[in-house]
Parts: C-alpha cells; sequence; structure tokens
C-alpha cells in the first residue's frame, strides 16, 4: 500500500513530499540535482542544512513499478 507525506528534513527544516511503500523497507529522497525527475518537484538541497550530510558520490537509478 502506498502512502504520501510531507517530511521536514534538516536542520532548516524544508518540506519535502515523500511517496512511500509499506512493504518496502526503503523510501528516497531526490536532492536537487536528480536527473530525469518530473520538473514540477523539487529535490532537496541538502547542502543548506548543517545537520544532513550526503554519504556517497555514486549515483543510482531505482526503477518503480506499480
Amino acid at each position: 500500500m502506498s502512502y504520501f507525506t510531507t517530511l521536514y528534513l534538516g536542520s532548516e527544516k524544508t518540506p519535502v513530499n515523500l511517496a512511500f511503500d509499506t512493504t518496502s523497507p526503503i523510501s528516497v529522497v531526490n536532492t536537487d540535482k536528480c536527473e530525469g525527475c518530473d520538473e514540477s518537484t523539487q529535490g532537496y538541497e541538502y547542502q543548506k542544512s548543517h545537520t544532513i550530510r550526503r554519504i556517497s558520490e555514486e549515483k543510482i537509478s531505482i526503477k518503480i513499478e506499480g
């Protein structure tokens, strides 16, 4: 089952819309540098927060089917 919510991330408490699935242990928050993301949604700018850090330079690709 899928749900939608708004999370407030980082020290700036930036609102980020998130879709999550109760059958999956993974949720993804796109960054502002997301390639191929819907232009109507803004990604999270982690650089503005002093409490959130990037943990990897590796780009990932996730295919969500539904």
